[in-house]
């Protein structure tokens, strides 16, 4: 994702995980899990013009952030609640799924360590470091999500438009030819 042309995606509506309000004005939801991550990034989201959505087991009172309860293996159909799957990324599927999205694109799902920077991520992670045992752990829980959403949601259409990610849980397109 480091060298990805982000103005492909900056008229759609955009979920982005954890760091990704830093991205831009584009970045409309900016949902995170970790409470380590939000204590590290709570001023710098007041400068971020995405709604942030926080998924807890005990949501709290915050004007800056949306409090969503983690509804363990599932979508989280109730208001106030979203689903959970070991994996932020996942409940950012979730969210996009609430918003209405019929077809969601993932970006930066690469499901591995990078073997050039050692980073797991497009950005160095400020809070713990790259672990390669989390990714069969992820993609685990990611099946649950992907037979909740085939079982409820049939009509919402998941695709892994990161050419190099190691996630097989969605069909894997190039994202100019689904724009």
């Amino acid at each position: 994702m480091r060298e990805f042309d982000w103005d492909l995606i900056s008229n759609k509506k955009v979920v982005g995980v954890n760091d990704a309000y830093r991205l831009g004005p584009w970045v409309d939801y900016n949902i995170f899990g970790d409470m380590c991550w939000h204590s590290r990034h709570r001023r710098d989201m007041r400068y971020s013009t995405a709604t942030h959505v926080g998924i807890t087991n005990q949501p709290g009172q915050n004007q800056r952030v949306k409090w969503m309860r983690r509804k363990i293996r599932r979508l989280g159909e109730k208001p106030g609640e979203l689903g959970w799957f070991n994996n932020t990324g996942m409940s950012g599927i979730c969210l996009a799924v609430q918003l209405g999205a019929t077809r969601v694109c993932l970006l930066g799902f690469d499901m591995k360590i990078d073997e050039e920077s050692g980073e797991a991520n497009w950005h160095v992670n400020e809070i713990s470091s790259p672990n390669p045992g989390a990714y069969p752990r992820f993609m685990s829980q990611g099946r649950y999500l992907r037979n909740e959403l085939e079982e409820k949601r049939p009509d919402v259409e998941v695709l892994n438009c990161n050419p190099d990610s190691a996630m097989d849980l969605w069909p894997k397109v190039k994202l100019e030819e689904v724009l």
